[in-house]
């Protein structure tokens, strides 16, 4: 599970394809229009596709930091 479940509660049907989801730790945004280099993920990839092991890529980097 992805860890942006926030107000939808992780109900995929709750948010669109076009729906940008900001990281509850950091406010880090992610853009579906813009994908995300971090975790190789190609633009127009909606929140909901995103890979299980995705995470929030500021976080990411924080938790591997320590």
């Amino acid at each position: 599970m992805k860890t942006f479940e926030g107000s939808y509660l992780g109900d995929d049907e709750k948010i669109s394809d076009d729906t940008c989801m900001e990281c509850k730790i950091c406010h880090y945004v992610y853009k579906p229009e813009e994908g995300d280099d971090y975790w190789q993920i190609e633009k127009n990839t909606p929140f909901t596709k995103l890979p299980d092991h995705w995470h929030c890529p500021i976080v990411m980097d924080l938790w591997i930091s320590l």
